[in-house]
């Protein structure tokens, strides 16, 4: 309660729900839950979207979290209330914030850290700056739950056995199911770095205590178990992915792309003491910086130098953040996996947040610990104190002139001061007396970094209310139906997968998984907007967004300006007079590459609706089968449609009268994993028009079915069910290596009496 209370209080105006965090929350975390939601009402697992991007396969999207247990808890939600509101979403958000102080707070716990302490580095983390600033965004979905990594890598640390890897291997797969590659690398970073350590302490402590026979040995068959196990609950995620990676634009992502957006070296180091006269992305606030200074100093052995250890990962992740100011991100970009694949150099700052936060509760629980008497202990406490107070004095007086932000460097004094004192007494009064004192600085910690981070609101935005334009369609024959339209950006919010009408567009900023041959289309429509016809476009909705203005715009002028033939102007909306049917037929063939096929689609949305020819590539034509050379040597065009009788979002059926052999191309995105049966008979599954899915069939009239089955999806979800039957019996019951041998084990895993 306490965390949802301080959450409550940082971001009060989203409780309201006339306001609400903005960007990627409501322009693709929202959608996606809204499509997932009601795919589940309709007694449907989610597969593929048709109402986006002209289609695309939702399953391999790994930020649609189908896999991931909040979002199942989200979308349940919305199947039972019947609706998904964008208050929903909000909630979503705000609840990893919540989850991320309190798995903070059990960690500490869980390593005999007092309840006040705990509380502290559980509120240093939800409160810092670097939260605040990616508060919207779900790289910070998967580094909630770092804390609970910790405790099952303790836990497997002090007893490697098949139980605890099985929790491991549990514990990994939530910020591994929550949609965020990158923030789920951030974590693996964290965690990985974490286990070494605790790993390594054990095998010292254990050697020194004649204990370390046969450690070593179950340390690497249970951690073999544990990979294993979470390797088979995520394969389901990332072999997807995978796929729809190699069929995606493929970004260079050279040295430049991983050290992009760094954070400046001089600026932001000060102001990590006096923000208002530096650069504060990375700032944790006055108290955390103290008690961190604290923990390292007065108690640095502290369970074999856990503070040190905070402290310098810390110092590592911050130095990350710099980019090419340094050269370490560099190295590790060019020889250590993973760090090339993933642009924002700054985003570091987040781990560093993370470690500080910790250390923050260690030094807090110095603090408490301490004597209220004159003591070595007490002496250096008060010197870390006044060292750091001095410190931001100094440089806050120093910079008095400059004030880049509009504030008074001095700010940084009363606020320092204050601390100060509050933590100089937690240590000098009884208990009862330190913890009210300790509480009063936990007042001033959640005050500070969001005091100085006063521009929090720019990513908050209102509710949109989309009657006016939702409105607009209803007088639209079919939009969205029968005829695709494309919304840029009149509805917002990516209204496709929200509304479940089929749109050429998706998301503003563009998906790095968007597939390369739809991007290509779309970077060729404002030279080309007959491609739009040729795709199903019957309306192009155009119109300044109501954020970025026309900086994501792909269309720059209307297409009625362009191709006034071919669209014919309305009040902000442009009408196909002539769009590719859903279903069409075609009675001939052309062979053309790959770099020629668009000029020529577009060239064939230009002629006569009934005598146009489909575009095929060779590979494609190479399969037509015994139909190629009737469909490539036919002198006479025809063309026409096919009437569509059953659309969902996996399976597709239509119906075809056809004079003679054609072939019939369903106007959706193709993709592997689409099947096709022809009067319930499967046929060869073929690839036309550059974009679309098409089968061959003989004359006569015909029932076409489309069904989406993934390859390899079954076993996938057959591995996956198997590892999460063998996490929920290792919950449940425990279990025992069957050669181990019992012997007297001591734990230290809270204690404060080792040291290496």
């Amino acid at each position: 309660m306490l965390y949802a209370l301080c959450v409550g209080i940082l971001y009060y105006p989203v409780l309201g729900g006339t306001v609400g965090f903005g960007w990627d929350t409501i322009e693709s975390y929202w959608p996606d839950l809204v499509f997932f939601s009601d795919q589940l009402a309709q007694g449907e697992w989610p597969l593929w979207n048709p109402y986006d991007r002209g289609g695309y396969p939702f399953y391999a999207d790994p930020q649609s979290g189908t896999m991931y247990p909040v979002q199942w808890l989200m979308a349940a939600i919305g199947v039972a209330i019947g609706d998904v509101p964008w208050t929903l979403i909000q909630l979503k958000m705000l609840l990893h914030h919540v989850l991320a102080g309190a798995l903070m707070h059990a960690y500490l716990r869980h390593r005999g850290i007092e309840r006040s302490a705990a509380v502290v580095g559980g509120l240093a983390w939800i409160v810092c700056t670097p939260w605040l600033i990616h508060k919207a965004s779900n790289v910070l979905l998967p580094m909630s739950w770092v804390p609970l990594l910790w405790i099952a890598i303790d836990r497997f640390a002090d007893k490697p056995n098949s139980r605890h890897a099985l929790l491991l291997a549990g514990a990994i797969y939530l910020p591994g199911s929550a949609g965020s590659p990158p923030g789920f690398f951030y974590t693996l970073l964290l965690a990985g770095g974490y286990g070494l350590y605790r790993v390594g302490v054990h095998v010292l402590v254990r050697r020194r205590n004649g204990l370390l026979e046969g450690y070593p040995r179950r340390v690497l068959i249970s951690s073999a178990l544990a990979a294993l196990v979470s390797t088979f609950l995520l394969l389901i995620t990332v072999v997807p992915g995978l796929d729809l990676a190699e069929l995606s634009e493929r970004q260079s992502r050279g040295l430049a792309y991983s050290l992009s957006f760094p954070l400046p070296v001089k600026e932001t180091i000060l102001g990590l003491w006096v923000p208002a006269a530096g650069k504060l992305d990375a700032y944790m606030g006055f108290v955390p910086m103290l008690l961190g200074t604290i923990a390292v100093v007065c108690r640095p052995r502290r369970e074999a130098g856990i503070t040190i250890f905070f402290a310098i990962g810390a110092c590592f992740f911050l130095v990350l953040s710099f980019g090419k100011a340094t050269p370490l991100l560099g190295f590790l970009v060019e020889h250590v996996p993973g760090f090339g694949l993933f642009r924002a150099a700054n985003r570091y700052k987040l781990l560093f947040a993370v470690l500080m936060s910790a250390l923050a509760g260690y030094g807090a629980s110095t603090a408490l610990r301490s004597a209220p008497k004159l003591s070595k202990e007490n002496i250096r406490l008060a010197g870390a104190v006044l060292f750091t107070l001095a410190l931001t004095a100094v440089l806050a007086l120093k910079l008095e002139s400059t004030n880049p932000k509009g504030r008074a460097p001095t700010e940084s004094l009363w606020i320092a001061a204050v601390a100060a004192i509050a933590v100089i007494g937690a240590g000098w009064h009884t208990k009862r007396t330190a913890a009210a004192v300790l509480f009063v600085s936990t007042l001033l910690m959640v005050y500070d970094p969001d005091h100085f981070w006063h521009w929090r609101g720019k990513i908050l935005e209102e509710r949109v209310d989309h009657r006016e334009d939702l409105a607009r369609l209803e007088a639209l024959p079919d939009a969205g139906r029968s005829l695709r339209i494309y919304d840029e950006f009149q509805l917002e919010q990516r209204a496709g997968s929200r509304l479940g009408l089929r749109d050429f567009r998706g998301y503003p900023s563009g998906d790095p998984l968007d597939l390369s041959r739809y991007r290509e289309v779309l970077g060729q429509i404002n030279e080309r907007p007959e491609l739009l016809a040729a795709f199903n476009v019957g309306y192009v909705l155009s119109g300044t967004h109501h954020r970025n203005q026309t900086a994501k715009n792909r269309l720059k002028r209307r297409p009625s300006a362009r191709r006034p033939k071919l669209f014919a102007a309305a009040a902000r909306i442009d009408v196909a007079r002539s769009p590719t049917p859903w279903v069409a037929w075609y009675n001939t063939t052309l062979t053309i590459d790959r770099e020629r096929s668009l000029e020529a689609i577009a060239m064939q949305a230009r002629r006569d609706t009934d005598a146009r020819i489909a575009i095929v590539e060779p590979d494609i034509a190479a399969a037509l089968g015994p139909a190629r050379e009737a469909l490539e040597s036919r002198k006479t065009l025809l063309s026409g449609r096919g009437e569509l009788i059953d659309f969902e979002a996996d399976r597709v059926s239509a119906t075809v009268n056809l004079p003679t052999t054609a072939l019939v191309v369903l106007n959706e995105v193709d993709y592997p994993g689409w099947r096709v049966y022809v009067d319930d008979e499967p046929a060869p599954a073929l690839f036309a028009n550059y974009l679309l899915r098409a089968v061959v069939v003989d004359a006569g009239t015909h029932l076409i079915e489309w069904r989406f089955e993934p390859p390899r999806y079954p076993w996938l979800l057959a591995s996956w069910w198997l590892s999460v039957l063998a996490v929920l019996l290792a919950i449940v019951r425990p279990n025992r290596w069957p050669w181990k041998r019992r012997r007297p084990q001591t734990s230290p895993l809270i204690s404060d009496a080792y040291t290496i």
